[in-house]
């Protein structure tokens, strides 16, 4: 919107309110006449939009708690919670948010993300195709083709829609993800709801836990009573009986009828008699066993137990010991042709790791995946978890130059043959400011006895700043810590050139003209204002904020070029990095139906770590108040303003959008209270 109308309030009661209502038939995507009223100090109500801009079920949206969600579950779970639900032409809508459920999105001025509660939940009927959208990062999104995107247009943020998208167009995806995180030692559930009567994990019988059945089997009214209405077989019911061991799901079902929890000693037991501690909560110690187990850990099924092993006597010590204090669990070692490997000989510990951390037992490499709370913990816990992790499985590499070469080279490369751990790892490091971009390939498997190629999916990190960071943040314990050293090191910035900011060198040359700077002059000094000036390459994000600043100082004049920098300053400290699409396919929908959300004010959010837009309001507003550029209003004509039709409605002939003001405060400079705006386009350019 314009600037304006940035400062307008809705409503009747606010002191300046200018907006009150607004009505659309057949604008974009608002097939069948919508009515919007404008409350005090809120700027637009977003409705459902008619075009059916959504995302199919599995796209994952970022939560501000740090969660990843499918959105397909995401608004099931909304819909099914409360019977307010509307109905509309194709599909259904939730208006209410009684959870506070928050997802980031991107403020369009100061181009930062932040948390914002969602508006409504939106689920449509599927079209019979949506695109893919491959990035040179690695990231993919797949909407439908009215879905927008960002693309930055002459240094203003602009929404372009999914089947406009070509080839070598850079979009909008976060460079960071500033989710809130979680305390430093999360509590974890209790172990009894992890477990079903058919696992063969037990629980002590202490001398709490019978006196607690005996006073709930008097309110149930008896042991027999209470243990069928539980779905408990009688011969775990007899466990508090014959003082035996009981099955933590029967105990679970059993404790789902009664008031009083159950007093639990810590502990869980197996058949044989073995135990571990359960621990209570989820901090960095655990978080990094758990990467170690995810890098170099393997289950084997037939054998009931989970084995370690690494080269480094170090990182073997560190995982005996930690299973030792977090689990009390008693661990053999075996080196074999110098290869420590640790043995955990426990089905209770394999069943636990299964259904409280998502390790998928017998599971093959390509399901691995990230346990879910490494997502919701602090920050420290995160860089805990990456530690072992990545001194398991990831490659350093500081290279100085050599030959005709320029400058060091140095990257950290993490390889997995798991799609979705590769995606989640990269989503991590972006909740911790790191960028990291993914590379897929056709390797040997090295962990398969047959000898055959895989698909593999290598995690990379660049630039000596991300570099640094990394190593100032990860922590290791064998022989690889000599290489994040190597990495705390590096003084030049290594690849800078990929962090590109597109179209913005007529901006640079603009507010070098106004601020008076001689570029010739200055050619020696600041070569990189030179080139940005005469246009001879893209500007950088690093090379953009040292002309910034080359500009301040070189300035013969005052004022004029101010406003430019600022813009040029706020495009530096973006959270946004504009990255290049490589390909764009149709694709089939995953099912009957794709989703949205709506997000109050900025009208987006993060889906699959790309940011998808929402709101066609602000179009309709600066289109009733004159707007004539379809460009500005997100089209390439005027008749892309009117509904152009889709699988299950025809065309419209006309759009019309009327916009009732309220001038009670004589804001406007005429002598009426209520004021209404109207504008009608037809297709034959008549208006």
């Amino acid at each position: 919107m314009s600037d304006e109308l940035k400062v307008i309030e809705g409503g009747t009661s606010a002191p300046n309110a200018v907006l009150k209502t607004l009505t659309l038939t057949g604008f974009k995507s608002f097939v069948h006449r919508t009515h919007l009223e404008f409350a005090p100090g809120i700027t637009a109500i977003i409705g459902p939009n008619g075009s059916g801009k959504c995302l199919p079920p599995s796209a994952l949206v970022t939560l501000a708690d740090g969660r990843d969600v499918r959105i397909g579950e995401l608004v099931e779970s909304a819909l099914a919670e409360s019977p307010d639900v509307e109905t509309i032409d194709d599909g259904f809508v939730k208006r209410a948010n009684p959870k506070r459920i928050r997802v980031l999105s991107l403020d369009p001025r100061t181009l930062k993300l932040a948390p914002i509660a969602v508006s409504a939940f939106v689920k449509r009927t599927t079209p019979k195709r949506l695109l893919r959208i491959r990035l040179h990062s690695g990231r993919e999104v797949t909407a439908t083709q009215y879905h927008p995107l960002f693309i930055l247009d002459a240094g203003e943020l602009r929404s372009i829609r999914a089947e406009e998208i070509k080839p070598g167009i850079r979009v909008a995806v976060p460079r960071r993800l500033r989710t809130a995180g979680g305390p430093a030692e999360a509590p974890l559930p209790r172990s009894i709801d992890l477990f079903e009567q058919s696992d063969r994990v037990y629980v002590g019988m202490t001398a709490d836990l019978v006196a607690w059945s005996r006073t709930s089997r008097i309110e149930q009214g008896g042991m027999r009573k209470w243990a069928a209405e539980t779905g408990v077989a009688p011969v775990y019911a007899a466990a508090f009986q014959n003082r035996q061991a009981l099955r933590a799901g029967a105990l679970r079902d059993l404790a789902s009828r009664v008031t009083e929890l159950p007093p639990l000693d810590g502990r869980l037991r197996s058949s044989t008699g073995g135990s571990l501690r359960f621990p209570l909560s989820f901090d960095a110690r655990l978080a990094r066993l758990l990467g170690y187990l995810l890098a170099e850990g393997c289950s084997l099924v037939q054998a009931h137990r989970i084995e370690f092993s690494n080269s480094d006597l170090h990182v073997n010590k560190e995982v005996h010991a930690a299973l030792q204090a977090i689990f009390d669990l008693d661990v053999s070692t075996l080196v074999e042709d110098g290869c420590m490997r640790t043995m955990i000989n426990s089905t209770t510990f394999w069943r636990l790791v299964d259904r409280l951390f998502g390790f998928e037992i017998g599971a093959d490499s390509r399901r691995k995946r990230i346990p879910p709370q490494v997502f919701v913990a602090a920050d420290d816990v995160r860089w805990a978890f990456l530690s072992g992790l990545f001194e398991g499985d990831a490659h350093f590499c500081v290279r100085p130059p050599h030959g005709n070469k320029n400058g060091t080279q140095a990257y950290v490369e993490y390889s997995t043959a798991s799609r979705q751990l590769a995606h989640q790892v990269t989503g991590l490091l972006l909740r911790l400011g790191i960028f990291a971009t993914i590379r897929s390939r056709e390797k040997w498997a090295t962990n398969s006895p047959r000898r055959k190629k895989r698909l593999y999916f290598s995690v990379m990190v660049y630039g000596a700043h991300q570099l640094r960071v990394m190593a100032d943040h990860l922590g290791f314990l064998g022989a690889k810590q000599a290489q994040l050293d190597r990495l705390r090191a590096l003084e030049a910035e290594v690849n800078p050139n990929h962090d590109v900011i597109p179209g913005v060198t007529p901006l640079v040359r603009e507010a070098a003209r106004l601020a008076g700077v001689n570029v010739k002059r200055n050619r020696v000094r600041c070569p990189r204002l030179a080139a940005y000036v005469e246009g001879r390459c893209e500007v950088t994000r690093p090379g953009l904020h040292q002309v910034v600043w080359q500009i301040e100082q070189a300035a013969t004049k005052d004022g004029d070029f101010r406003p430019l920098l600022d813009r040029l300053t706020t495009l530096t400290g973006s959270d946004l990095y504009w990255d290049k699409v490589v390909e764009v396919t149709e694709v089939d929908p995953e099912g009957d139906w794709v989703y949205d959300l709506s997000v109050e004010e900025t009208h987006n959010f993060v889906a699959d770590n790309v940011i998808v837009h929402n709101s066609n309001v602000a179009d309709a507003v600066r289109w009733a108040l004159g707007e004539n550029n379809a460009r500005v209003l997100r089209a390439k004509r005027n008749e892309e303003l009117i509904f152009g039709g889709s699988e299950t409605r025809k065309a419209l002939s006309h759009a019309e959008a009327l916009l009732q003001l309220d001038n009670s405060s004589r804001r406007l400079p005429i002598d009426f209270t209520e004021i209404e705006v109207g504008r009608r386009l037809f297709r034959n350019g008549e208006a």
